[in-house]
């Protein structure tokens, strides 16, 4: 078993690094070509270290990071952790509302700011400045990053939990990065997409990150990035995946031939992207889901096997997954790699270590390098599992090692063909449900009275019945070394007593264990009295093929207290009315699911993480 230290601190894993392949690129700026080495970039690192510690840095204070560089902010949050402060990324805008909320020691900008004179404002840093190395300050349980999500929030995240998420993320197989990756940065360093699961994973496998530039790439641009740089991995949003559509597919399917992995995280993926994504390129997107709270990664689907369409995969290695009632009940047993300990009290205190995790090599080691490391053990069998050493040359080890091989790959064969026919299993559940749904609909539609009211309670009682998965949505809730220690000021607000976090979002879990979102809580609607779910009427929107994409959001409304307003965007050139609209959705949901308002828009507003900003679109006055 490797003995390597396990790193507990962020800065740590540029110098793993550089120690590990000096030369080999670690950040490219596709904007201007600028190239640093990993060995470059850890001086760079220190060198920011030593002019913020200069500038009064001390250990535990925040320093708040806005530079429209990428480069720049992956020196600065890496310098302000490696001189023991807490960084505090930001998206461009006024930084004025975030210097009053977490008191900063400094702000690291690249433009003039209005702050409070106790507040020192520096420059970005220097990309060509080197210095020797830096002994890191602090790390395991210290705060390391405030995130502030869209709610504005403050994330507290520790060393311990984003590392402990790198880990559980490496642990996939095949590996999400390895050291031979350029990935492609399409998100934001200022969100913990971009930044932990984006740039720390990087570091975590000595990979090179490509980071686009200022702004959001138009899809040429993006296409062009991923040619020209030899892009192998692309982390976007759905955002993302849906521009690069409007480029011309056979150019699409050159531009993108030599990628190895597509992942999408942030906001649920839409199905029919997903799906011409992959007719339009070859390449089928990984999706999970995930928070800031659990630094972010919390499932991921498969990447080299068949999923249940729709969900967004199982739990990583070490992380437990629960459903719970709006008063906090278990609605579902845990599930992920650790849920078999949860009776152990090791490990039901939110600290119990990831098992058999592979680990970048600590500073200075000799580790020889893989472009993947080792399975870990699985804990099915003896899948994965290494023989006990014996003295070298012998025919037991011979043996017991051809044994063990052989073991390996006949339940390697056997567990797939499970995962198969689950999958199988489950897409054929899930189309009963459908054609169930659509039959109660068309029954429905010759009864009906004429009375609304009575139409909506029968509706609810047919539709949102047992046969419907979302009715056994619940709120998920977390358990794992990988989650935050609360919100700031505080931290307050963090796991509970038991280690455990209820977010949020709200899901199901299929037959397979994997996880289906619903919707956040804060955007169900209640209609008349009884729920309904944005996503699923924005999956009906997106049947109609002149629906480019669709938001649903909930107005006020006199009579049943809220109505469905469904946010359409066209297909370019598609004609669609709101009467077809209607009609399509009438013939797929119970009636109080059913938009009462349609409204056309060029484009659906969204945060500068790519969210979509529902709030915006509760204002807009009702067309058709």
């Amino acid at each position: 078993m490797d003995s390597t230290p396990r790193p507990t601190h962020l800065a740590d894993l540029v110098a793993a690094a550089a120690a590990r392949h000096a030369d080999h690129p670690a950040l490219i700026d596709a904007a201007t070509g600028a190239t640093l080495s990993w060995a470059e970039f850890d001086a760079t690192v220190s060198a920011e270290s030593r002019r913020l510690t200069d500038a009064g840095l001390t250990a535990g204070d925040r320093v708040v990071i806005r530079c429209a560089s990428g480069p720049a902010v992956a020196v600065a949050v890496l310098g302000a952790l490696r001189a023991g402060g807490v960084a505090v990324p930001v998206p461009p805008g006024d930084v004025a509302p975030v210097v009053a909320h977490c008191a900063p020691r400094l702000v690291v900008t690249d433009g003039p700011e209005s702050v409070p004179a106790a507040v020192a404002v520096v420059g970005p840093p220097d990309l060509e400045a080197r210095a020797e190395p830096v002994v890191a300050v602090g790390g395991g349980e210290d705060i390391a990053l405030l995130v502030y999500t869209s709610d504005a929030r403050a994330v507290c995240l520790s060393h311990r939990a984003v590392l402990a998420n790198r880990a559980q993320a490496a642990a996939l197989r095949p590996a999400p990065v390895t050291p031979v990756d350029r990935v492609l940065l399409a998100q934001p360093l200022f969100h913990s997409y971009g930044l932990a699961a984006g740039l720390f994973q990087v570091c975590w496998a000595g990979a090179t990150a490509v980071l686009p530039g200022p702004g959001r790439p138009d899809p040429e641009k993006l296409a062009d990035i991923v040619a020209r740089h030899r892009i192998s991995g692309l982390a976007g949003v759905p955002s993302t995946y849906r521009a690069l559509l409007e480029l011309d597919p056979q150019e699409l399917r050159s531009a993108l031939a030599g990628l190895r992995l597509c992942t999408c995280g942030g906001v649920p993926l839409p199905r029919p992207w997903a799906t011409a994504f992959q007719e339009a390129t070859g390449h089928r997107i990984v999706e999970g889901y995930g928070l800031t709270e659990a630094g972010p990664v919390v499932t991921s689907t498969p990447i080299d096997d068949i999923t249940v369409p729709g969900s967004v995969g199982r739990p990583l290695p070490g992380i437990e997954l629960r459903l719970v009632d709006r008063d906090g009940r278990p609605m579902t047993q845990p599930s992920g790699a650790v849920a078999a300990a949860a009776d152990d009290p090791a490990s039901s205190t939110g600290e119990q270590e990831v098992a058999a995790v592979p680990e970048p090599a600590a500073a200075g080691s000799n580790a020889a390098e893989s472009s993947e490391p080792e399975p870990a053990a699985t804990g099915s069998g003896t899948a994965g599992v290494r023989p006990e050493a014996e003295a070298p040359g012998t025919g037991a080890t011979d043996i017991r090692t051809a044994a063990s091989r052989v073991a390996t790959d006949v339940l390697a064969v056997a567990e797939r063909g499970v995962a198969e026919f689950r999958a199988v299993a489950e897409r054929a559940a899930v189309e009963v449900r459908a054609a169930a749904e659509r039959a109660a609909t068309e029954v429905r539609a010759v009864v009906r009275t004429g009375d609304p009211v009575g139409d909506m309670i029968d509706d609810a009682q047919d539709v949102e019945g047992p046969a419907d998965p979302a009715s056994d949505a619940g709120l998920i809730a977390l358990r794992g070394p990988h989650l935050f220690s609360g919100y700031w000021p505080g931290p307050t607000g963090g796991p509970d007593a038991d280690g455990w976090f209820v977010t949020s979002d709200m899901g199901f879990l299929d037959g397979s264990g994997a996880l289906h979102l619903v919707d956040r809580s804060s955007d169900l609607l209640v209609v008349s009295g009884f729920t309904v779910y944005p996503h699923e009427v924005e999956r009906v929107l997106g049947e109609l093929p002149a629906v480019a994409e669709a938001a649903v959001v909930g107005v006020p409304d006199e009579r049943t207290g809220q109505a469905v307003r469904a946010v359409v965007v066209r297909v370019a050139g598609a004609e669609l009315d709101a009467d077809a609209v209607r009609a399509h959705c009438r013939a797929r949901l119970a009636r109080f699911k059913v938009p009462a308002q349609v409204v056309f828009v060029d484009e659906l507003p969204r945060t500068v993480a790519g969210r979509l900003a529902r709030h915006l679109l509760v204002d807009r006055p009702p067309q058709a």
